[in-house]
């Protein structure tokens, strides 16, 4: 269990950190959430696989007592025009009969000020409700603030699902806020970036340095009324993949990564396993369109599939009376 109190003693004991990155890399996710037909048939952003799946005649989904709130990460959006940051999620689990609402929330705006905005939605769309959030990258932080520090009277959280979020800091966020910019320029360029309107004025890429976290995780304590899960996830880029730079640099200094959150920071809570082989971006969908054609192009076995690790992350949730 690696809750806030353990979680700092962990990040502080540096001694034992590659064992705990092995150690979380082989708490693999269930195989139904990594692949698909070994025929290389594959799936159309995972929603072919649901539909293949609900005509067996001993499928069998459990869905969740309360509704799932989806909550996005820095730079993300709900839906603009026809790009959707949950590509294609909630459609297919729409079609499993999950009660499941997308939250918009301030793209790069401060912990708070994006928690203060979830808090508003939730309030609009479940109010006098139980539950359950789950969280990508910095929309997890979004929630433990909501949680923790803004206790809401109009609607229970009951349980909230963390996926490669960023708890104890990022390290590419050191990189860029104090090693490339610089502390005293820092300022300077977060007041340039509200003057011309970048949504949420860019004051959360400050909040995510490794101290700043730190700092944020000795105020904002995990309410033990809340269950809390965590996944994280780890892979190696090659010459054509995206996060290079910010790989190099997280792994580097913290160790295995999704190319932005280690699998040490993503851990929080009871952490339930490890992606492989899965960046920042295929765990919100975004790359399951490429994967999906170059399956089909080189006959190749489906990596991940998207839709299916969420009905896994869903139906635990729902296993655990929630």
């Amino acid at each position: 269990m690696f809750t806030s109190d353990r979680s700092d003693e962990i990040s502080s004991n540096e001694s034992n950190d590659d064992d705990d990155d092995e150690r979380r890399r082989k708490l693999m996710i269930p195989v139904r959430s990594l692949s698909g037909s070994s025929s290389g048939s594959g799936s159309n952003n995972g929603l072919g696989e649901v539909e293949e799946r609900l005509r067996l005649d001993n499928f069998y989904f459990k869905r969740p007592r309360f509704a799932i709130v989806l909550i996005h990460g820095l730079f993300g959006f709900d839906k603009i025009g026809f790009l959707e940051y949950w590509k294609g999620i909630k459609k297919s689990l729409d079609k499993v009969g999950v009660e499941v609402y997308i939250a918009s929330v301030p793209a790069t705006a401060s912990i708070e000020s994006r928690a203060i905005k979830l808090q508003e939605f939730i309030e609009k769309h479940l109010s006098g409700r139980k539950v359950n959030l789950i969280g990508h990258s910095m929309g997890g932080l979004d929630c433990r603030y909501l949680i923790s520090i803004l206790k809401p009277k109009t609607f229970q959280v009951v349980s909230l699902t963390t996926i490669t979020t960023p708890h104890r800091g990022c390290s590419f966020a050191d990189y860029l806020c104090l090693d490339i910019i610089g502390s005293k320029r820092l300022p300077i360029l977060l007041k340039f970036l509200k003057t011309i309107n970048i949504p949420g004025g860019g004051e959360a890429f400050e909040q995510l340095t490794i101290k700043n976290m730190k700092d944020f995780n000795e105020v904002v304590i995990d309410d033990p009324n809340v269950s809390y899960y965590s996944y994280g996830a780890y892979f190696k880029p090659d010459i054509s993949r995206f996060f290079r730079l910010s790989w190099y640099i997280v792994k580097k200094r913290e160790g295995l990564n999704d190319g932005l959150v280690s699998i040490k920071s993503a851990a929080w809570g009871d952490y339930q396993g490890t992606l492989a082989g899965v960046h920042h971006l295929d765990v919100v969908g975004w790359t399951a369109k490429v994967r999906s054609l170059k399956t089909r192009m080189f006959s190749e076995r489906p990596a991940f599939d998207v839709t299916s690790f969420y009905l896994d992350v869903i139906e635990g949730i729902a296993y655990s009376g929630f």
